[in-house]
């Protein structure tokens, strides 16, 4: 060492200065008062919360020298007075990868005495990791490296600042049982853990921009095991049901009716998160063996308003069970946890190696974990994740602690999209007024929205005041388009907001595809009980399925416009699939919806709903049709018919008494000459149209298996029909006609499974579906002379997930797949004949029917 060099002295305590910050453009941004020893990442942070951009987008100058975020202000030369420039800038990479961290904790005084040997070494200068025993050597770099002791503030400060600025932050912690996660998180003896310490600098008064934003903190805290419990819940063990769904907190997994304890200071924090742990603990009892572990999910959800519009974000802790070798533990004593404990660790693992893999497909095995599907958004969601692993040095774990490295070097692999801010429900929103202007600067429209809308719904507004149709539509506010399925509220709309609307090409001009669709519903515990297996996978986000049976190595992909899994309810279904079919009507065209499978798939519910959710697609399309046509204010005339068909028999399930339809060509249209129409003029009207149509079509069914003594139900096609019709000004004569047809075709099932019919219902059995589908072959070959209509169809193919369908599955998907290729001829009005819809108060018959409750086949 050079003995001139002078000594490094500690820099003395200094007394606040007062620095000027000002904007590119000369304005006064901030004067804070700060203390030279802060680092330059401080002083950004006492920016933001005085109103600066993120602290990513902030670069400080002084004197045109930019600033270190590491570097102290003492040593970037600031003075008391110094005046410093800041600019708001890119984010530098836009990349979010998921920060891999290891920490390694002590060896023990009882490893010490047995004579353990390190054999792990830590560089935290390069952030790698060295394993070496015997003659076999790894190497590993990762985000940081971490003895025991080495403080974790940095880090933490990262990501409570992020939480400020209004996004999600999650901390993963993982290893063996032993190496030390529990106390990183939930601490020990007098030692506070991460999930108090960064709570800390979210309650106390330094995240004071959080303050003047309303904010308001909720805690939860749940266990999984082979189910997940809600720790903080009166009940003991109290159930949460996962289902995939968008939260309030525009999270894509909500667990049902956690229990959320709103807490105001750091104390309150403490109380609620000791209560949960010692019931875990408590709880772990009831497991016996080494297999007691479960994961543990604390939640501090942070809800404060940014721009006048609620944001919801947490900051999560996960605690994963042991990652241990199974044999180690002793799972000869109890192979029922040794079995689910693997699971666990081995659904992880998947969903980790699948998000890693640098030829990542559409899929991600999610919901074989529990934990990976609840924190879905943390990995591979918009999230700032951090992955803090956790092993031991000795030569007596070496192998789980190389197996903890390279599971960790894996994660460090994972890139989540950009962070985006969620953007919380609008309670009671009182309708605000929008401004939207052509590009030329006139005004086209000042309506009044509420901000729960989504974008589609204001769409549809402007277009029912003269705008383009909604595939021509382009909406910006201040240069950015707004997208059709986030609400105003998600799009930063606010009270008296300018929007552009510009007229552009629509995506498929001239082309109308029928749009094929699968929904599959859920294994019934039936099936559950004789042990069924799944052989049908679906990503909803790609819109793929894949079929595959246990005895066969070949798998069976296919990709349609939508697929819906088994968390799909009836609302969602609507969603995806009505707006479009409802705007057709609206724009003066014919839509059809055809629900194909085998019997028992489903296919009646998604149409009419079911015995405990009686709106089906039927129904709510109903619903916003007519809310849409009085928003208009134009006359319109909505009525509806149904019609049954069996064999060659067509019947009006809505007439009077028992009648037979004859079907006829008027106009170019194919037509049920007679149907009885019935016009609706509400919800309660439509509603009171279909269930009588469902209870006739039922009792006519009856009547078909008593008359010919069948021991099997002979199910009929049923078409239930809104015609639309537009008035003139007098609200008399009708300008054009279109209609919303829902077709239920009978079960798809093999004759074997149908069992034994009489001979002429078993003909025409066995030759509907070769019908249709030389209907179907010949339009998707686009053969000479064969067209489909100048209609909006949706085909949408029920299907069942076990074993024991699947040739019946296989069918329908390849059926629905050939479907899609169909190209129908551009949209255009129809030619319906004119109708002349009775009212429903003269149909008593509809109004007062006879007693019987609706059940759905």
């Amino acid at each position: 060492m050079d003995a001139s060099a002078s000594p490094v002295v500690p820099l003395p305590a200094v007394p606040a200065v007062r620095l000027v910050v000002r904007t590119l453009g000369g304005d006064v941004l901030a004067e804070p008062q700060v203390e030279l020893s802060w680092s330059v990442w401080e002083l950004k942070r006492a920016l933001f919360s005085a109103g600066a951009p993120a602290i990513a987008r902030q670069k400080l100058l002084l004197e045109e020298r930019p600033l270190a975020d590491s570097e102290t202000l003492a040593a970037a030369g600031l003075s008391d007075g110094a005046q410093l420039l800041c600019l708001c800038v890119p984010t530098p990479d836009g990349k979010n990868m998921v920060q891999a961290v290891v920490r390694c904790r002590s060896m023990s005084e009882e490893e010490v005495a047995r004579g353990c040997r390190r054999v792990l070494t830590l560089d935290p200068a390069t952030n790698s990791a060295r394993l070496h025993k015997d003659e076999e050597e790894n190497s590993f770099s990762f985000y940081k490296v971490l003895e025991q002791h080495s403080e974790l503030d940095e880090l933490g400060q990262k990501l409570v600042q992020n939480v400020v600025e209004g996004y999600s932050s999650t901390v993963f912690a993982f290893g063996t049982t032993g190496s030390g996660k529990s106390s990183s998180l939930w601490g020990e003896k007098e030692e506070e853990g991460l999930a108090l310490a960064w709570g800390r600098q979210l309650l106390e008064p330094r995240s004071a921009r959080l303050q003047p934003r309303g904010a308001r903190f909720c805690c939860s805290l749940l266990e999984i095991r082979s189910s997940t419990t809600d720790l903080l819940a009166e009940a003991d063990s109290a159930v949460v049901q996962l289902r995939a769904e968008k939260g309030a907190d525009g999270s894509s997994v909500v667990a049902k009716d956690v229990t959320s304890v709103e807490v105001k200071t750091l104390e309150e924090m403490k109380v609620v998160l000791g209560f949960g742990l010692r019931r875990s603990t408590q709880r772990r009892k009831e497991f016996p063996g080494p297999y007691g572990d479960a994961d543990l999910i604390f939640s501090l959800t942070v809800e404060t308003v940014e721009e006048g519009q609620p944001c919801i974000r947490s900051l999560q802790f996960a605690e994963c069970r042991g990652a241990g070798r199974v044999v180690s533990a002793g799972c000869a004593r109890c192979m029922k946890e040794a079995a689910s404990y693997a699971a666990a660790q081995s659904s992880m693992m998947q969903v980790v190696h699948s998000l890693a893999s640098p030829r990542r497909g559409p899929h991600v095995p999610y919901r074989n974990s529990r934990l990976a599907f609840l924190l879905k958004d943390s990995l591979g969601g918009p999230t700032k994740t951090l992955w803090l692993s956790h092993v031991t040095p000795t030569d007596a774990d070496y192998k789980e602690t190389l197996s903890t490295l390279r599971y960790t070097s894996n994660v460090g692999r994972i890139e989540n999209p950009p962070l985006v801010m969620r953007r919380g429900p609008v309670p009671d929103a009182v309708p605000l007024q929008v401004v939207v202007r052509t590009m030329g600067g006139e005004v086209l429209a000042e309506p009044q929205v509420d901000l729960r809308w989504p974008v589609r719904e204001l769409k549809q507004l402007l277009w029912a005041a003269g705008a383009p149709t909604l595939g021509r539509q382009k909406l910006l506010l201040e240069e950015q388009q707004l997208e059709d399925s986030r609400t105003l509220a998600e799009s930063g709309v606010s009270d008296g907001a300018h929007l552009l609307c510009l007229c552009v090409p629509a995506e498929e001009d001239g082309k109308n595809f029928v749009r094929a669709a699968v929904r599959c519903r859920p294994m019934s515990k039936e099936e559950l009980a004789n042990g069924c297996s799944r052989v049908l996978t679906m990503d909803t986000a790609a819109g793929s399925l894949r079929l595959q049976r246990a005895d066969r190595q070949e798998a069976k992909s296919f990709t349609f416009h939508k697929v819906f899994d088994e968390s799909c309810g009836q609302q969602q279904l609507f969603n995806e699939l009505g707006p479009d079919l409802v705007q057709c009507i609206l724009e003066g065209h014919d839509a059809t919806v055809i629900a194909m499978g085998t019997t028992g798939s489903g296919k009646s519910a998604s149409l009419w709903g079911d015995e405990t959710n009686r709106a089906g697609l039927a129904s709510l399309c109903g619903r916003h049709l007519l809310a849409a046509a009085q928003r208009s204010g134009r006359s319109w005339r909505v009525s509806g018919s149904w019609l049954d068909i069996f064999c060659v028999e067509v019947f009006d399930l809505l007439a009077e008494a028992d009648s037979f339809l004859e079907l006829s060509e008027i106009h170019g249209a194919t037509v049920a000459e007679g149907a009885t129409a019935v016009e609706v003029k509400n919800p309660e009207e439509l509603q009171a149209i279909l269930d009588f149509g469902l209870r006739r079509s039922q009792a006519h069914r009856a009547a078909r298996e008593a008359a010919r003594g069948s021991a099997t139900p002979l199910y009929s096609d049923r078409v239930f029909a809104l015609t639309v019709e537009t008035l003139d000004a007098a609200g008399k004569n009708t300008e054009f006609i279109r209609r919303l047809l829902f077709v239920e075709c009978k079960g798809s099932e093999r004759m074997q499974k149908v069992g034994k019919h009489t001979h002429k219902e078993a003909i025409s059995y066995s030759s509907l579906l070769p019908a249709i589908g030389n209907v179907v072959s010949s339009l998707a070959e686009a053969r000479p002379g064969t067209l489909g209509g100048p209609t909006k169809t949706l085909w949408l193919s029920h299907v069942t997930p076990t074993d024991l369908a699947y040739e019946e599955s296989l069918s329908t998907v390849r059926y629905a797949a050939r479907a899609a290729r169909i190209e129908n001829p551009p949209l255009a009005r129809g030619s319906w004949p004119p109708v002349a819809p009775i009212a429903l108060a003269a149909a008593p018959w509809i109004t007062d029917p006879p007693s019987g409750g609706y059940h759905a086949e």
